[in-house]
């Protein structure tokens, strides 16, 4: 999730906390580990997908979404299975 927020916003991996924090003091302890054109392609493809790819259905009214999708197959007996699968999907907001 902490490399995920990074795509997403401009390249600053963030140091996760429950304590309140202001964005100036959050930014203090980020470090820079990608640069803004790279962050601004991945939020254009990950709106894209959730557009017009296999994340259409993440779509809400009034909200710009975005997000990855993934898809691995399970283990069942010891064996990767060709019809039990595992789905997840990465949204981000507003993009």
């Amino acid at each position: 999730a902490v490399g995920a927020a990074a795509l997403m916003n401009g390249g600053y991996l963030l140091n996760p906390t429950f304590l309140p924090r202001s964005a100036e003091e959050a930014m203090t302890e980020a470090t820079k580990v990608l640069n803004e054109k790279t962050s601004e392609d991945m939020r254009y493809l990950y709106k894209l997908n959730a557009e017009k790819g296999s994340g259409r259905r993440a779509q809400v009214d009034g909200y710009r979404v975005g997000g990855k999708t993934g898809t691995a197959e399970k283990v069942v007996n010891g064996r990767y299975s060709s019809t039990v699968r595992f789905n997840a999907f990465l949204a981000a907001f507003p993009m």
